[in-house]
């Protein structure tokens, strides 16, 4: 799973941050149907990396293919070290 600032590039998720400690971060859904985060998914920082807007899936922890990609309900401000959680169930794939 990753952060980024937009999400209407082809690769699926744009303005992803680099460096200041930000790493894709990996995700475990639960059984079947709707699939949600089982576990809470957090993004630590060492630094400021600005307002990020959007979330995407992909298949690979670096690079890879942007599987699915969305804005996020609420915007978050990283301006120095924290981190970003997603918390259980906050994130959710549904089928179409």
């Amino acid at each position: 799973l990753g952060l980024g600032t937009g999400g209407s590039v082809a690769s699926g998720l744009s303005g992803e941050p680099v460096g200041n400690g930000y790493a894709r971060q990996r995700v475990v859904f639960t059984g079947t149907g709707v699939q949600q985060n089982a576990e809470a998914v957090r993004f630590t920082f060492t630094g400021a990396v600005g307002t990020l807007t959007h979330v995407g899936l992909f298949d690979a922890a670096s690079g890879g293919n942007a599987l699915t990609w969305s804005a996020l309900t609420q915007s978050a401000t990283v301006n120095g070290p924290g981190t970003v959680t997603i918390n259980p169930g906050a994130f959710t794939i549904t089928g179409s």
